[in-house]
């Protein structure tokens, strides 16, 4: 990162300090500018100047022109850059100023990648992810600062809202809602969700708000830290000018992290403003500047301001560096230990540099995906396996594995369509949804030698809970899934020392849960055992010996009213129903079957007897195995028995009814040397959608309406009810708009419409040319919803866009169920030896900082850092600065006395690089002038260098400036 300051600014230097020393950024990483004019703008010529070149040469200069991604704008640098055609700084200095109309997209959009691998190809040679930190006041900028921070690893469970405003001018973004709040489901990170509220006001605890609106409130302690919102308007990137509207700064006052507006009017143009993706990027743990330019395709006017490096969901690695401290001597070659620890699922260490006083050094491993490694992935059972090829890249492998699942060969039997996103694959189930007891699987282990005969059973028969551990999550929660039968609530009962229980949680409703234990890390220890109410539980068995004729006797004690079955098995392993009790209570049966049964045991299981259907077996797969088919009209879950004779039964396959596609992975070293490349699913079953099938349709007029003219629509409902709704011109007046707005008013108060098999007419706009357009939304959720029919009649004088019969799937690939795979590479741990030679470094004072980076293209950075002394000669310095805070406009003496005789040079840094130097003396007294530096605290060091080219670097102390 680069922080450029405005030299000529007193705020701007004192929070560019502020910055860097809360983000703990280099002294060489300054750049001051030296600025007069205005704050808001600047000519094109002018950016250039003060701005694109100095930084450039600043970044040749400290020998990081290829090291600096980010670059910080410290309030009262100007935000519009005037020329041909207007800009704003932060999107010029990202994909360089744009004077026309070409070249205006950003490719880093939508990427899913990491940002030094997909620069914008249309940016003149440089590119950073820059954002400008800035407010209404200095106090609020640093708020802005210290908000950022504070959301780092922080995991936030609050919601963020995506807000369908009452301005339809405005409120376009609607469309991709869904998208962004299926995404975000699926990653279980952010409660993302959809609102039609006008603005955040009142409103507290947010981690979101997007809106559309030209005015609007918004309360004062809004948004949480790492927060992101904004507003689709034409002036909200106008931050010190009498627009008439609400400018983004309102968002950041109420302590957003982050937020955009445009400069200047750019059209009502939906790919100049952040796509609702942005929520989902975040969530996956890139920053806010690679969020926010993820999610813009053309940032051409748009003014990002924020903390850029904010990241809320950023998952770092435990570790660091072995057995040293601060301080410690080194010399000559010495070998140092690292070790770094992911303790993350599918999260792999892929590679891990090191840097020497903020200047990279060497890379020390690099774990790029290995040649040979096998990804498998399972679909109901249907596997489609992989082989990494050689160089290749995150991207390429997710690329190449989608186009793999696409292959017909597979989609024939999967119905699963696969598009690949950077290093994340998205699943879309494009077949229509089964009914509740319809679905097919894969048998692997049926082979045509050992041919199987199969049952289906809905399952309708308690069984007792269970529970698997997930391991730990980043902020240190347990994660579990549990599940009981349907219908049966189940607690969960946390212990630290297997004595004391206390009630966790209940599942109501019963079936599958995943939950998060978020008090575990409190206690060294943590244990958790399930259990349901007593009268729901099966009833209990009494053993009661042999009666005279051999038989064996059992009592089971039940609830009255609660149906149970009796069932008896010679081995443990197949069991047979005996009994059914339907009337539940007490019952004595002796086991006519016993007397001859060398070995019998009982069981109970509440509920009544499954009803049994055949199965079928469709086909083969090429790799072997059996693709099993059950229909079924019964409701419920089921599962699938096998049997090679007919007579051993046992269970194979279980599927729920909230079940779309299970969805397993898996990966393995191949013909690879090791397992170096992984693949992971966000979820171990497809996700419905929460989406309702809409469809946009656009009617235009070829002359003045007549009183002759008609609209017309028939509408065909899943059940095959047809409803025909017309409206008439009679009187010849009127515009199209309001004409149109007729037949909307007419199909939402039709009675047949109106209830959840019906639709709705919304959203109705001024579309291009004259024409108007507008929506027409399925009233119940999902595909099958959407499968209504709508067919448009209308007079002559009116034109319909599209003709013939529509289903409302204009939003398909927001309807179908999903799913979605990530490719990462590395290790899950790393251990290291660095020989480091210290003789190539100075004598002195060194930050040795190992930076190991996550295998997926978030590519988050764990940092370790630690400062070590080198002494390989007898060169030393003595340094000295004041230890007290002095006022900023004061000078202040800096000190250094070498112990030798020989010195030819002493150089002194600070904030900004390179400070002051005399030659040929041993001792030196600088003087600084705090002006020149500004409010904050700045480090100190100096260089010593002898005529014999020895060097010394001197420890780092501050001097702290305050305002007078």
């Amino acid at each position: 990162m680069v922080v450029v300051a405005n030299g000529d600014s007193p705020d701007s230097c004192e929070l560019a300090n502020y910055y860097c020393r809360k983000r703990e950024i280099a002294p060489e990483r300054v750049l001051k500018i030296a600025w007069q004019g205005s704050k808001v703008e600047w000519t094109d010529t002018d950016f250039n100047a003060f701005l694109v070149d100095p930084l450039l040469a600043f970044l040749a200069a400290n020998e990081l022109t290829n090291q600096v991604q980010y670059v910080v704008l410290s309030m009262d640098i100007p935000y519009r850059v005037t020329g041909s055609r207007p800009n704003s700084t932060t999107s010029a200095l990202f994909y360089g100023f744009k004077p026309g109309t070409k070249d205006l997209t950003n490719s880093y959009a939508g990427s899913e990648a990491r940002f030094k691998e997909a620069e914008p190809t249309t940016a003149p040679g440089y590119s950073f992810l820059t954002m400008m930190l800035t407010a209404g006041s200095l106090a609020q900028a640093k708020r802005l600062v210290d908000q950022g921070i504070a959301s780092d690893q922080s995991f936030p469970e609050s919601p963020a809202w995506l807000a369908k405003s009452s301005d339809p001018l405005r409120n376009v973004r609607y469309r991709a809602f869904d998208n962004a709040v299926f995404n975000a489901r699926l990653a279980s990170a952010y409660s993302l969700g959809r609102t039609n509220l006008d603005s955040p006001w009142g409103l507290t605890g947010l981690m979101g708000f997007q809106t559309g609106l030209a005015n609007f409130g918004v309360s004062s302690n809004a948004f949480l830290p790492g927060a992101i919102a904004d507003s689709f308007s034409s002036f909200g990137g106008q931050l010190f000018e009498a627009s008439g509207q609400t400018s983004l700064l309102s968002f950041i006052h109420a302590g957003a992290s982050a937020s955009y507006g445009t400069v200047t009017e750019p059209q009502p143009v939906v790919k100049k403003f952040p796509d609702p993706q942005v929520y989902f990027y975040q969530s996956r743990g890139y920053s806010i500047a690679e969020s926010y330019y993820q999610s813009i395709e053309i940032p051409l006017e748009g003014l990002l301001v924020g903390e850029p490096l904010a990241a809320p969901f950023r998952r770092q690695f435990s570790g660091g560096w072995m057995d040293l401290e601060n301080g410690a001597l080194l010399r000559s070659t010495t070998n140092l230990a690292l070790s770094f620890f992911s303790g993350q699922s599918g999260q792999g260490i892929e590679s891990v540099d090191l840097f020497v006083d903020g200047k990279y050094r060497q890379t020390l491993t690099n774990l790029p995906p290995e040649p040979g490694n096998r990804l498998t992935v399972r679909l109901n059972g249907y596997e489609v396996s992989y082989a990494v090829p050689t160089n290749a890249t995150l991207r390429s492998i997710a690329t190449e594995l989608a186009n793999l699942l696409n292959d017909p060969v597979h989609t024939n039997f999967t119905k699963v369509l696969a598009v690949a996103h950077g290093d994340r694959i998205e699943l879309q189930y494009f077949a229509p949804l089964p009914s509740a007891g319809t679905f097919e699987f894969v048998d692997l282990d049926a082979t045509t030698n050992t041919p199987r005969t199969y049952l289906a059973a809905v399952d309708r028969l308690w069984s007792p809970p269970w529970m698997t551990a997930m391991g730990r999550t980043a902020n240190g929660g347990f994660r579990l899934m549990f599940g009981s039968t349907r219908d049966t609530p189940a607690t969960l009962y946390a212990s630290s020392d297997l004595s004391q229980w206390q009630p966790v949680y209940t599942n109501f409703p019963g079936g599958l849960m995943e939950f998060v234990d978020t008090d575990a890390g409190l206690f060294p220890k943590r244990f958790y055992r399930l259990a349901v109410p007593a009268h729901l539980q099966p009833p209990q068995l009494t053993l009661l010996g042999r009666n005279p004729s051999g038989e064996f006797r059992v009592r089971a004690t039940g609830l009255p009213g609660r149906p149970y079955l009796l069932q008896a098995s010679p081995d443990l392993r197949v069991w047979s129903d005996i009994l059914t009790n339907l009337t539940g209570g007490d019952v004595l049966f002796a086991d006519p079957q016993s007397a001859s049964k060398p070995s019998r045991f009982y069981r109970t299981r509440s509920g009544v007897p499954s009803d049994y259907s055949p199965v079928s077996v469709v086909g083969q797969i090429p790799s072997g195995g059996s693709i099993v088919r059950v229909q079924s009209d019964r409701p419920g879950d089921s599962v699938v028995w096998a049997s090679t004779n007919s007579v051993d039964w046992f269970p194979i396959y279980r599927h729920a009814v909230q079940s779309v596609v299970l969805t397993a992975t898996s990966s393995d070293k191949g013909s690879g040397t090791f397992p170096g490349t992984t693949l992971q699913a966000a979820r171990s079953e497809f996700l419905t959608t929460t989406a309702y099938g809409l469809r946009r349709f656009s009617i235009n007029t070829n002359a003045p309406l007549q009183s002759t003219d008609f609209l017309t629509a028939t509408i065909i409902k899943t059940n095959g009810h047809s409803v025909t709704v017309s409206v008439t011109n009679q009187t010849g007046l009127g515009n199209l708009k309001s004409f149109v707005q007729r037949l909307i008013d007419a199909v939402n108060n039709r009675a047949e419409l109106v209830g959840l098999d019906g639709v709705t007419g919304e959203d109705l706009v001024d579309g291009n040319v004259g024409a108007v357009d507008f929506n027409l939304r399925a009233r119940a959720i999902g595909r099958e919803a959407a499968a209504i029919q709508v067919t448009f009649s209308a007079s002559t004088n009116l034109n319909l866009y599209g003709s013939g019969t529509f289903l409302l799937d204009g939003n398909l690939s927001d309807l179908r169920p999903r799913n979605y795979l990530l490719v990462g590479a590395g290790r899950p741990a790393v251990a290291l030896t660095v020989p480091l030679d210290t003789t190539q470094l100075d004598d002195g004072h060194h930050e040795l900082t190992a930076v190991a980076y996550e295998g997926t293209s978030v590519h988050t950075q764990t940092r370790r850092s630690v400062t070590v002394i080198v002494s390989n000669t007898p060169l030393h310095a003595q340094f000295s600065v004041p230890t007290n805070a002095l006022p900023s406009t004061t000078n202040f003496p800096v000190t250094v006395t070498a112990n030798s005789n020989s010195v030819n040079r002493i150089l002194l840094y600070t904030t900004g690089g390179l400070l002051q130097g005399v030659t040929n003396q041993s001792a030196a007294a600088f003087f600084v002038n705090g002006q020149s530096l500004g409010a904050g605290e700045h480090p100190f060091y100096a260089i010593v260098t002898t005529a014999s080219g020895q060097r010394y670097r001197t420890e780092t102390q501050r001097v702290t400036l305050v305002r007078p």
